[in-house]
């Protein structure tokens, strides 16, 4: 019933190739420490491998060599507090002058163990959310 076939890379998932392409990458910063950068963690990968990604550099039986993921991401499944630490967090907002600001999560002092961060974050507690007004001069057209 089960028929088996080979797929070239080309013919792969968009999210299959970024886990291919990211999986080496990850293994390699675990394995020999270091920093690694990923703009978009979770462009065409499902949220729970993404959390996965997290959770890797998040263990340190995993990552004994104290290696880094600094990543940006729009999946809001990631504000998770078992994932990551509030010092771990941080969300970027433009001002009225398109400048950009960097603000951590740990700067809410009203922020506790058990804040739900997703949900906050969506509730607009944390400011930072996508600024709707372009979109709104459409609906005006």
């Amino acid at each position: 019933m089960h028929k088996e076939a080979e797929l070239s890379f080309k013919e792969e998932s968009t999210g299959t190739k970024t886990v291919l392409i990211l999986g080496g990458l990850l293994l390699e910063t675990l394995e020999k420490g270091g920093i690694v950068f990923i703009d978009e963690l979770d462009t065409s990968l499902h949220t729970y491998l993404a959390k996965l990604l997290v959770m890797l550099f998040q263990n340190q039986k995993v990552n004994n060599k104290n290696a880094q993921l600094i990543f940006i991401s729009h999946d809001t499944n990631l504000l998770d507090r078992t994932l990551l630490r509030k010092d771990q967090i941080w969300f970027t907002e433009k001002d009225e002058q398109g400048v950009t600001e960097l603000i951590s999560l740990q700067d809410f002092t009203d922020v506790r163990q058990n804040t739900p961060y997703e949900k906050w974050y969506l509730a607009g507690k944390f400011g930072a959310l996508p600024n709707l007004k372009s979109i709104e001069k459409f609906h005006s057209i």
